[in-house]
């Protein structure tokens, strides 16, 4: 997030552009720096929706709410 991923060893640049970190730290800092839609934008939104459609069941099974 605070280095960029062109930097990192070519193994770990595949991960890091997969992240949801990243991706969400991209969207923010589009959204910051330029006018418009960030284009990450999609992407970032289905990570967010996919990992609260797996973790909110989890959790609500878990805990018995």
């Amino acid at each position: 997030m605070f280095v960029p991923v062109a930097t990192f060893p070519a193994w770990l640049q595949s991960f890091a552009r997969a992240s949801p970190v990243t991706l969400t730290a991209n969207t923010a800092r589009s959204y910051a720096l330029l006018p418009g839609v960030p284009g990450s934008l999609g992407e970032t939104a289905a990570w967010i929706g996919g990992l609260l459609a797996i973790f909110i069941p989890l959790c609500v099974w878990r805990y018995g709410g």
